[in-house]
């Protein structure tokens, strides 16, 4: 389960609050079918509702009852593992969400192992419903057409995990043909979704009889032929069961979530509030919260002081995001690193000074805050670079300048302003990647925002690794680097700068662009090369310049250096070292593009056939290089001095 969003859980928080007098475990129907693999074994699956739709193994070899359960799920003991595997539930008719306006609500513990290509989940004997995991990593729903994917990235997302586990919903009104994706009880895509095509009965672990299938753990699945509201599914994810509410002891805690922390209905007393430590005083864990506003408010883990493990316990952890003291920090109590910046909440206190004998346990940052100094680096970045993260840190140049070191694997929010987009990007060991060899995940981009006195120039200089394993595919595609009125977060075309690879046509939005491109697919293909384009006026400028040649090879790995020079006087500048061919452009017109402050830098990369790495490190972006003028002739020094070799002339 999740445990670094603040705003998720005072969703949750405010949801029970307001809930808890109507019995919101009670507001939870009867599921249709509702597997929690307590004590299966063999091929049968038991249904544990109440309609005895048993489920059956279709792949023994592939589907393995009886293994690790969702920890924080209502019977955590066991769970079921697949690896491509496959259940058959013959009794769940899908005929009414095929061909009429029936309606469906999926739900499931999952802790995915691969997040590549397609790894579906819910599924139907043939064609129709297929929801799951795609497309590098995001929930995703599908109805054999009408696909759509989540908001969120679990690559990312899971990078910041506790147990790997994830609850996830997928809901369907077939009356508004309306869809709903949810993930850790929150909604992460709603939209239109018209109903599947196909036929047959419900399967789980793949799609299409079993075709692309889930590989992972699983538990608590259950199925409803009704959209559950979001109070209900956030109720799922918090560790409701889907069937047994019960609460013999009527003490506010469910049966369930007493026997799967205690293993008994005595210990924990949700009427009573305290003092404890110690079993029946209502106070179990002695944190100062009672045993039933951990349940009901915080939803910590009221057997421990500390439900995340941070160093603070769970009563001070107020979840305001303001620190006041150490008796109300602020921060998440599920969320061991409330404002994720590698720091644990429990060495940030902004009250003491930065140690610089120490900085590791007292560094004198607000845990509610990434960034305490705001200069751009992230706390935990400015640690490891043995920069003081409370003082503002001065750029040894007037631009951007970032060696992507410091940051976690898996970063996409380095916290500067910037912004990395696509399924491939993220942080890796120190250096920037925008794809991934064997990897088909498609366009990603790093934004820069605007920054003041481009339009008078700019040089960009960064070091470069593109890899292609071997195999049966050429390199592809390409990546550029563009400066121009695109937005932050605009995928780009990749090797064809602002313009369209497929339509050939100016990206929408996009009016004034310049762009230094690298194309590596294909082989000998005439197209293939560097080159600078342009667009001005929302029109497509063409080729400036192009240089054809082979860039790298199938099974070749290449790093080397890319220097970019533009201003207005002198056109722009490209270079290139390390490559089968390199880009050495010089002073290449491109009178018919319009600078501004307000352009953007943009890098933009995608693979097709999922060939190859792309590395960018060391990026440093400087303005004000071709400032002065000496002599107060007008013309800066920088151009009479590229012309004529001095300031006279």
């Amino acid at each position: 389960m999740k445990t670094h969003t603040i705003k998720k859980y005072l969703s949750v928080l405010l949801s029970f609050i307001f809930l808890s007098s109507l019995g919101v475990f009670a507001q939870i129907p009867t599921p249709q079918v509702y597997f929690d693999f307590e004590g299966d074994s063999g091929s049968e699956v038991v249904d544990k509702g109440e309609n005895s739709f048993n489920g059956f193994v279709a792949r023994p070899d592939q589907t393995t009852l009886g293994d690790e359960g969702a920890p924080a799920g209502p019977s955590p003991a066991t769970g079921v593992n697949f690896s491509d595997g496959l259940i058959e539930v013959p009794d769940i008719d899908l005929s009414a969400v095929i061909s009429s306006d029936g309606s469906y609500t999926f739900s499931a513990w999952l802790k995915p192992t691969d997040l590549n290509g397609d790894k579906f989940f819910f599924g139907q004997t043939s064609q129709g419903i297929h929801n799951g995991i795609r497309n590098g990593g995001f929930l995703h729903q599908a109805h054999w057409g009408a696909d759509t994917n989540g908001a969120t990235n679990l690559n990312d997302y899971l990078n910041n995990d506790d147990d790997g586990w994830i609850h996830a919903a997928w809901t369907y009104d077939g009356e508004s043909d309306t869809g709903k994706i949810y993930l850790d009880g929150q909604l992460d895509w709603e939209g239109n979704k018209r109903a599947p095509n196909g036929n047959g009965s419900l399967i789980i672990g793949g799609r299409n009889g079993g075709g692309n299938g889930y590989v992972g753990l699983a538990d608590e699945i259950a199925v409803w032929e009704e959209v559950l509201d979001d109070a209900a599914i956030e109720a799922l994810a918090s560790g409701a069961s889907p069937f047994n509410q019960e609460d013999d002891d009527e003490d506010g805690l469910p049966d369930f979530y007493e026997e799967r922390l205690v293993d008994n209905l005595e210990d924990l007393d949700g009427n009573a509030e305290g003092p404890g430590p110690g079993p029946g005083t209502g106070d179990f864990d002695g944190d100062g919260l009672s045993d039933l506003d951990e349940y009901e408010e915080t939803r910590t883990n009221p057997t421990k002081k500390d439900t995340d493990g941070d160093g603070l316990n769970d009563n001070v952890e107020t979840n305001t995001g303001e620190w006041i003291s150490v008796t109300s920090t602020g921060t998440d109590p599920l969320n061991a690193d409330s404002d994720n910046d590698t720091l644990v909440d429990g060495v940030e206190n902004p009250d003491l000074p930065y140690s610089e004998d120490d900085p590791e346990d007292q560094p004198g940052t607000d845990p509610n805050n990434s960034d305490t100094d705001g200069d751009g680096s992230p706390d935990g970045r400015e640690l490891i670079l043995e920069t003081n993260p409370t003082v503002p840190d001065q750029p040894e140049v007037d631009g951007y300048v970032n060696s992507f070191e410091g940051y976690a694997d898996g970063t996409t929010d380095l916290g500067d302003g910037t912004v990395i987009a696509g399924a491939a990007a993220s942080i890796v060991e120190g250096r920037l990647q925008l794809t991934i060899d064997n990897q088909g995940l498609g366009y990603s981009s790093f934004s820069i925002p605007a920054i003041e006195g481009s339009s008078k120039g700019f040089r960009i200089t960064f070091d470069y690794e593109l890899n292609d394993s071997p195999g049966a595919n050429d390199p592809a595609d390409g990546f550029s680097i563009n400066y121009g009125d695109a937005t932050l977060g605009e995928l780009g075309g990749a090797e064809e700068g602002m313009v369209g690879p497929d339509s050939k046509a100016v990206l929408g939005g996009v009016t004034e662009n310049i762009s230094f491109e690298v194309d590596t697919w294909r082989n000998g293909d005439s197209e293939q090369g560097l080159n600078i384009s342009g667009v001005g006026e929302g029109q497509d400028l063409g080729q400036l310049a192009f240089e054809n040649g082979i860039i790298l090879e199938d099974g070749s790995r290449k790093e080397g250096t890319i220097e970019i020079q533009w201003n207005p006087q002198l056109g722009a500048s490209f270079k290139t070292t390390g490559m089968t061919t390199n880009a050495d452009f010089s002073d290449v017109d491109t009178s018919e593009f319009t600078p501004s402050d307000d352009h953007n830098f943009i890098i933009s990369a995608r693979v097709g056939g999922a060939n190859q790495d792309l590395f960018i490190d060391n990026l440093v972006i400087e303005v004000g290089i071709f400032d002065g003028d000496e002599d107060g002739d007008g013309l800066p020094d920088f151009y009479e001095n590229e012309i004529a070799g001095n300031l006279t002339d």
